[in-house]
């Protein structure tokens, strides 16, 4: 396929968008079954580039993806009102960042594969 469209999937499924050499490449729209839903740029069938997810659990990521995978800038937001702001890596906050729970409480600093490691020094 090459060019734009929509493809349902057997198991209710559905991409619509643009294809380049029967891969989804371009700007699309991705719906699984379940309920999680992608707006965004894919690369060779990948999400890829600038995109926002939301999930059928009430959670969105709007951000940076490469390779299918949460990578750079970006903003989680929980569906109980949780929010982290900063950098990701393979879907983790990663680098500097800040989360604001709900609660009110914050953490900014440094982050390492989703845990947080230190406080930003004045």
């Amino acid at each position: 396929m090459h060019g734009r469209g929509t493809y349902y999937f057997a198991n209710g499924d559905k991409y619509t968008g643009d294809w380049v050499d029967d891969k989804w490449t371009g700007e699309g729209v991705f719906i699984r079954a379940g309920g999680d839903k992608y707006e965004g740029q894919y690369k060779d069938g990948k999400q890829h580039g600038r995109g926002t997810c939301y999930f059928a659990n009430g959670d969105k990521y709007t951000g940076d993806w490469v390779d299918d995978k949460r990578t750079g800038e970006g903003v989680f937001i929980w569906a109980d009102g949780d929010k982290y702001e900063g950098k990701f890596k393979d879907g983790k906050q990663h680098g500097i960042g800040k989360m604001q729970y709900s609660n009110g409480n914050i953490k900014q600093g440094l982050w390492y594969g989703g845990v947080f490691l230190s406080f930003l020094q004045r």
